[in-house]
């Protein structure tokens, strides 16, 4: 299980815009 880093976030905020 990964656990939400910072860098995790950045992507799914970008996807999420996307």
């Amino acid at each position: 299980m990964a656990r939400l880093d910072q860098t995790s976030i950045e992507r799914v905020m970008a996807i999420l815009v996307e």
